[in-house]
């Protein structure tokens, strides 16, 4: 395998790590509940988290400082918004979530299985209202 492919491999495998982590063990209720709430601190905060683990990818790839500083910035604004946009989706469509975040805890290990794209979609703990 290339080089440039095993980095590539590596640091998405430390991304959805990290990601694992924020969501299922660093994530407390405040920001769980309050990520539907434009603006919200708890959201911010949340956001933020991801933001301060991405470091860690920076074992296996070092960017410039410049790029560094760009990879945060677009993190956090797409990371807050994502979250934001599930929230709006999941209480348009009357669905109704657990209102804490340790319901979550319980599930890294089938979450860090699947795609990417699984941080863009609602929860599977979603159900009818």
């Amino acid at each position: 395998m290339p080089q440039l492919a095993l980095i590539a491999l590596l640091a998405v495998a430390v991304l959805m790590f990290k990601h694992a982590v924020a969501h299922f063990y660093l994530q407390s209720t405040y920001q769980y509940v309050n990520k539907g709430h434009y603006g919200h601190p708890g959201g911010m905060l949340h956001s933020a988290i991801h933001v301060a683990l991405t470091p860690l990818v920076y074992l296996v790839s070092a960017p410039s400082l410049l790029l560094a500083l760009g990879i945060a910035a677009s993190e956090f604004l797409l990371h807050y918004h994502i979250d934001w946009l599930k929230e709006q989706i999941t209480h348009r469509n009357g669905w109704t979530r657990r209102t804490d975040a340790s319901g979550s805890r319980s599930a890294p290990i089938s979450w860090c299985t699947a795609s990417p794209i699984w941080s863009l979609l609602p929860c599977s703990s979603l159900t009818r209202a």
